[in-house]
């Protein structure tokens, strides 16, 4: 989970809504192969968790549409809940 690099997003990935901030998300398929998905998110959830791996989870899952959008930040942080190791090693 990162910032563009500049020249990495085209303009209209790069023209984000007044209040949100454009994010990159990486995740590694296998090694040497990547796979990267931009996505909006208001400024206003960030930052987005004390678990920035779970939270970049949750968030590719979103811009993959495999989970909704999160409408605020406690939709956010369940979610984010949801993909982190340390929830579900507790909640075993």
């Amino acid at each position: 989970m990162r910032a563009p690099f500049p020249g990495e997003c085209d303009a209209e990935a790069a023209n984000i809504p007044a209040g949100h901030a454009l994010i990159v998300l990486v995740r590694q398929v296998e090694p040497g192969s990547r796979i990267r998905a931009a996505v909006n998110c208001s400024v206003d959830l960030l930052p987005l968790s004390d678990d920035d791996e779970a939270a970049a989870h949750a968030l590719f899952e979103v811009a993959v549409q495999r989970e909704a959008v999160a409408p605020d930040r406690q939709a956010l942080c369940a979610l984010t809940k949801k993909y982190s190791v340390h929830g579900s090693q507790s909640d075993a």
